[in-house]
């Protein structure tokens, strides 16, 4: 299959999830990921904010402001299909953006150091050398390609794949979290 096929699969797939299944796959990654030596060891999280079907990061949000991390997540231009990373204190500072995906507001300041950085990547589906599908727009492949941060990947067990088909762009993460 190819890309478009198979992100067409995993979105089917992932509309099917029982909800309190993911529940209980959410909190099981979520305590590997503050375990992890990549979070303990970063002092900003650069991070989407999930939709329903996405693995959750808001509690991770929510901990790493907690735990005094500065957290910024993205905005996408979509004329350049380029996202910036906006430091935001609290999930208030969100708001509806593009492809109604929240989003840092206008008042939130652009990071652009990311010095011991770890950025949670997303991604519908990832394989075991740590390539992951995307939506299709290369936004993180691009920030990847010029930033130099800690990345992990967050999915559950059934969109681990032994493998996905790589395009000479694509960014395998360091590390992915399953439940």
């Amino acid at each position: 299959m190819d890309k478009k096929e198979l992100r067409s699969l995993f979105i089917e797939k992932r509309l099917k999830i029982n909800e309190d299944n993911k529940r209980e796959s959410d909190k099981v990654i979520f305590d590997k990921l503050i375990k992890s030596d990549f979070f303990i060891n970063s002092d900003v999280v650069l991070t989407y904010v999930s939709t329903k079907t996405e693995v959750d990061t808001r509690s991770l949000i929510e901990y790493s402001l907690m735990k005094g991390k500065t957290v910024a997540v993205p905005r996408c231009d979509k004329s350049t299909n380029i996202i910036g990373f906006y430091r935001i204190k609290s999930l208030d500072d969100l708001e509806k953006g593009f492809f109604n995906i929240l989003e840092p507001d206008r008042f939130c300041s652009e990071l652009v150091k990311f010095k011991n950085a770890l950025c949670i990547v997303p991604g519908l589906a990832f394989d075991k050398k740590g390539f992951r599908l995307g939506y299709g727009r290369g936004y993180y492949d691009r920030f990847l390609s010029s930033n130099d941060v800690n990345t992990v990947g967050l999915c559950y067990r059934e969109f681990l794949v032994d493998e996905l088909p790589v395009e000479g762009f694509d960014i395998a993460v360091d590390l992915i979290l399953t439940d």
